[in-house]
């Protein structure tokens, strides 16, 4: 799906859950743990592909808009997708962990899972 495609089907939830292959994720049907998410993160932040990564994308498009380092979708999300392609963006959560104190080991036991 192109990408401004993709930013119209998300007006009707029916091409909500025809995007995700799946109920809306706040339906108990489609519940997925925290440790579940953040294995799905870290795949998508290590290249991952498909619909979660598109969704990510124009996420990050709309926050670099926001922050004044974009001016259009398609260029913020050109911006995101090099962050996650060159491994950037995962070397900021790594940061962000060790800037909050927050526990590596935990993030370390997720990339054993991979």
């Amino acid at each position: 799906m192109e990408f401004q495609q993709a930013i119209v089907s998300f007006t009707d939830p029916d091409d909500i859950k025809e995007w995700f292959k799946g109920p809306p994720a706040n339906l108990p049907s489609d519940f997925v743990d925290t440790w579940d998410n953040a294995i799905l993160m870290i795949k998508l932040l290590n290249g991952g592909d498909g619909p979660r990564r598109d969704v990510v994308l124009m996420n990050s498009a709309a926050a670099i808009i926001v922050g004044g380092k974009a001016k259009s979708f398609e260029e913020g999300a050109e911006i995101a997708k090099e962050s996650i392609d060159s491994g950037r963006a995962y070397d900021v959560l790594r940061e962000l962990i060790r800037a909050t104190e927050g526990d590596p080991s935990k993030l370390e036991s997720l990339e054993e899972k991979l």
